[in-house]
């Protein structure tokens, strides 16, 4: 008779933790054409030329150029500007920034003649969407930004579905951040320089 020799327990293996909630949809792709990329160019353009004061598509409540300075005078500016030909009939031959306005500005504090450009063929729509997302892609945007670039949106006549369709946000996350830019100043200066959290500002104002 075979003697049967006792085998040693196999631990029990741990069971995968349970993802809690639905996961998350991917965001649906922006309609249309890739924003102007099939005539977009690389150009050298000369500072003179862009409106470093047209804010109209600038999401940052604050620029901050100066942190950049020591960089563009060492390495230039390695991250292409983008603009668009003026729509302004009044202005044929210069440039209107889209995305870029902290590196132009630190490129004229630097001494720069000319700087780096894509030149896109962009609507007004299409500028602010590619604004957003240019900064949200480098993670350059805080809260107080993000409901900047929602006040302008709203501002330009875009309806509150509108904006959160073009944000690719819900009505309630379009909510929390407006109400941003009714806080004190003192806590938007505290949000701006990362002081407090947006979640921290809320429970402060409630």
């Amino acid at each position: 008779m075979t003697e049967k020799t006792d085998q040693p327990a196999q631990p029990a293996q741990p069971e995968a933790p349970k993802k809690r909630g639905r996961p998350p949809n991917p965001p649906m792709p922006y309609p249309g054409k890739a924003f102007g990329i099939e005539t977009a160019e690389v150009m050298e353009i000369p500072l003179k030329k862009i409106d470093l004061d047209d804010e109209r598509f600038q999401l940052r409540v604050s620029l901050k150029p100066e942190l950049l300075v020591d960089s563009i005078k060492n390495h230039g500016v390695q991250v292409p500007l983008t603009v668009r030909k003026h729509p302004d009939s009044g202005k044929k031959g210069r440039y209107q920034i889209i995305s870029g306005f902290r590196r132009s500005t630190a490129a004229k504090m630097a001494g720069l003649v000319t700087v780096p450009a894509l030149v896109r063929n962009l609507t007004d729509e299409e500028a602010h969407v590619l604004a957003f997302c240019d900064n949200e892609n480098r993670k350059t945007l805080n809260d107080l930004d993000r409901a900047n670039g929602i006040a302008k949106l709203r501002q330009a006549g875009k309806k509150q579905e509108e904006v959160a369709q073009l944000y690719r946000m819900s009505d309630r996350q379009l909510r929390r951040l407006q109400e941003l830019l009714d806080y004190p100043a003192v806590i938007k200066d505290a949000l701006e320089y990362d002081a407090i959290s947006t979640t921290a500002a809320t429970v402060l104002m409630q």
